[in-house]
């Protein structure tokens, strides 16, 4: 009887214990799963906020031809609600479920001028493609991201900006490019069909910390035509995997600081025309420049006519590439290996 009462004692303890357990297990993982809602920010527990992609002939939304011609500014936002003095407005959620919205409003600079708000809460996620996001947008003077793009999904950007022939100043302090591979003509104003620079108004562009390029491999033709920058600091950059470099600054013709002082170019492949008519630069800092592995260097230096200094290390060799026209109607006729200091 002693040892029966005792047996349903221990069995009680053991439920009641379990039962316990059970419960404070549960309550953590609620609370766990709730500050995970809370805190986590991306497009992993809020795919909602993860905008579409485009293409280079999408004529949707505000990327129909009108719109594009006639929006003069762009400002990202927190939140997905459209104003009542909105003109027009698109769900442009990658979900299509109204997660990012994109509105118009009539521009304050003239009639049939517009400008442009994409919101989303806590911010818009940068869609995986975000190549041709403000492509040909030709009238746009700014692009206000208010910390409320998250770029860090993105994975490419080709011809993000290319065609803003308006733009004036881009900031880009707040993009995080880390998982980024392709960066083809990003800022590109040059005309391969008229083979000319577009007369671009950009005069400035502003890197962040966070703009780490350590995955990209095609930086091809990316500031090609941007003939309004007269000074580009990418010391920041990294370059260690591009394997394309093909025109990357071909006719910025008013560069006159350029500094490239660390780029890593040892898997970089076609280097071919990459500072063609900068016509402006006088002194080019390529210390840092292995070529061992480079197969196109030909017309690198072509009609760069103010071009008078171009430091070189040990690792500048191009008997494995070709050199057609490399300083073809430049200012000098062949660097001195050895004068980096």
């Amino acid at each position: 009887m002693r040892r029966r009462k005792r047996k349903n004692k221990q069995m009680k303890f053991i439920m009641i214990t379990s039962l316990s357990l059970l419960f404070i297990l549960a309550v953590g993982y609620a609370a766990f799963s709730t500050n995970l809602n809370i805190t986590a920010k991306g497009n992993i527990l809020e795919k909602s906020r993860v905008i579409k992609s485009w293409s280079d002939s999408s004529d949707e939304d505000f990327h129909t031809d009108f719109y594009r011609e006639n929006i003069i500014t762009a400002t990202f936002l927190d939140t997905n609600k459209v104003p009542d003095n909105a003109i027009d407005s698109w769900d442009v959620s990658e979900a299509r479920d109204g997660g990012v919205m994109a509105y118009v409003t009539e521009s304050s600079t003239g009639a049939g001028k517009y400008d442009l708000f994409i919101g989303a809460t806590r911010g818009v996620v940068a869609n995986e493609d975000s190549s041709n996001f403000f492509f040909n947008f030709t009238n746009i003077i700014s692009i206000e991201f208010n910390g409320n793009f998250d770029t860090s999904n993105a994975v490419n950007m080709e011809q993000m900006f290319r065609l803003c022939t308006s733009l004036i100043q881009l900031d880009l302090s707040s993009f995080d490019v880390g998982n980024v591979t392709n960066m083809t003509a990003m800022f590109n104003f040059w005309s391969s069909e008229q083979n000319r620079s577009l007369d671009s108004s950009l005069t400035t562009i502003i890197f962040g910390k966070n703009f780490n390029t350590i995955n990209v491999t095609s930086m091809h033709s990316m500031f090609a035509g941007a003939n309004k920058l007269i000074n580009l600091d990418l010391s920041s950059f990294n370059t260690s995997n591009v394997v394309d470099a093909y025109h990357m600054f071909y006719l910025c013709t008013n560069l006159v600081n350029l500094d490239i002082s660390n780029f890593d170019t040892v898997n970089m492949l076609n280097m071919q025309g990459m500072f063609q008519s900068c016509s402006n630069i006088k002194t080019l800092n390529l210390c840092n420049f292995n070529t061992k592995n480079a197969t196109n260097m030909s017309y690198m230096f072509l009609e760069t006519s103010s071009l008078e200094k171009v430091y070189v290390g040990s690792n500048w060799v191009t008997t494995n590439s070709t050199t057609n026209g490399m300083f073809t109607n430049s200012g000098i006729s062949n660097v001195t290996i050895g004068q980096c200091r």
